[in-house]
């Protein structure tokens, strides 16, 4: 996975199930949330704080994603 993305599992008082944060130097891209079980994750997107558009290879958004999706799927309850 590049370097740059990174993330974050955990739980929050807004849903029942893990979500997963990830985030793009540092900066927060989207929440993969669960709610109606890991084969249909929804992806909340993020803007970035300057208000300028995301950009970075499709690949390594799609690697990170699913690296993601694997750690929420071996954090299952």
């Amino acid at each position: 996975m590049n370097s740059r993305f990174c993330f974050t599992v955990g739980s929050e008082p807004d849903y029942e199930d893990l979500v997963g944060d990830l985030y793009f130097d540092d900066q927060i891209v989207c929440v993969l949330t669960q709610e109606e079980g890991l084969d249909a994750a929804h992806v909340k997107l993020f803007c970035r704080p300057d208000g300028t558009a995301w950009d970075f290879p499709l690949a390594d958004f799609e690697e990170a994603l699913n690296a993601l999706k694997k750690r929420m799927w071996e954090l299952r309850r």
